[in-house]
């Protein structure tokens, strides 16, 4: 595998100037990084243009796509920032600041969910601050796993660490032998397990189930409609929007607010709910979604689909995202 930006940014000596520079001047330096990884790999970069023109060559004229491509490498930036800062920053400041930049809006949702005592899944994507997922809500009490994959081992053993400071575990997707099985258990405990719906490399798509996902007529991933068969517990999705000057709102809303915003022709399941969510999202702040270079990996179909598959596409209400991430549905 050859270097990617994630490894290239938790080199040793980039980690040594981190913690020696302070996380103001750091955000200016990966910055610089970032400028000179995307120099070097010049195709990564062509490939992110490339999907953002994909995605907005109907919806935009030229010079905003431009304008857009720049604002999309800035938040690209901003993700790989928190994502050191969650790792490396010390848990005083790291908890200090989830409690002054971060405006959470759906905690409601968890604590009724938790009341049930089955656990809640939380289904997000790479999108805005991420990261500070698991520290918002271990900083507010609510016992939080979550599943993630790590670029190094030096990583993962900076974020074990700081998972313990917020009463949150971390399943390692590559170290786990069972997945699954520890997704289960962790429910059982009556916690909040997050995951992502986005990851298409590990999509396994439904031969039946269709759905048209930023402009791609695609199979639906099954995983989270198979997941939801073989769990009791309620499914919840979030979003941390970045807002601007590193502050936040964190939104979750309930798969039945989701259903009760979806305009389609029957019930969807919830790997189509969580998509056409997170779509929306998209579409209104693409700046904030750091999985453009993957674009090329939903596998668009070859042909029309015929009248025995159930096609998914349906229209998200109103809702206009805006500056809460997603708008509640009263």
């Amino acid at each position: 595998m050859g270097l990617n930006i994630s490894s290239f940014l938790q080199w040793r000596f980039n980690i040594y100037v981190y913690q020696k520079l302070g996380w103001r001047l750091t955000y200016y330096y990966v910055k610089m990084l970032a400028w000179l990884y995307y120099l070097i790999n010049h195709k990564e970069k062509s490939r992110i243009r490339a999907a953002v023109e994909s995605v907005f060559s109907q919806r935009k004229k030229k010079p905003e796509r431009k304008a857009l491509i720049k604002k999309v490498m800035q938040g690209i930036v901003a993700h790989y920032y928190e994502k050191l800062f969650n790792a490396y920053a010390t848990g005083p400041t790291l908890r200090a600041f989830v409690g002054s930049h971060v405006d959470f809006t759906g905690i409601g949702t968890l604590k009724k969910g938790l009341k049930r005592n089955k656990g809640l899944l939380l289904i997000t994507g790479h999108v805005g601050g991420v990261e500070l997922i698991p520290a918002c809500l271990g900083y507010r009490q609510f016992p939080v796993t979550i599943i993630a994959k790590f670029s190094s081992r030096h990583l993962w053993k900076a974020s074990e660490q700081q998972a313990r400071r917020f009463r949150t575990r971390i399943i390692d997707a590559e170290r786990t032998p069972n997945v699954m099985r520890a997704l289960l258990a962790n429910l059982k405990e009556n916690r909040v397990v997050i995951t992502q719906c986005d990851e298409f490399d590990e999509w396994r798509p439904s031969r039946r189930e269709q759905i048209r996902f930023l402009g791609k007529q695609t199979h639906l991933d099954r995983t989270f409609n198979v997941l939801a068969r073989r769990i009791d517990a309620p499914i919840a999705f979030g979003i941390m929007h970045r807002r601007q000057n590193h502050h936040y709102r964190f939104n979750v809303v309930s798969e039945d607010e989701m259903a009760g915003s979806i305009k389609a022709m029957a019930p969807l399941p919830i790997g189509a709910l969580v998509l056409k969510y997170l779509e929306h999202y998209i579409y209104n702040h693409p700046a904030g979604w750091y999985q453009w270079k993957k674009y090329p990996s939903i596998v668009p179909l070859a042909s029309s689909p015929g009248p025995a598959n159930q096609q998914l596409d349906p229209t998200l209400l109103d809702p206009s995202i805006g500056e809460m991430a997603l708008r509640r549905v009263a």
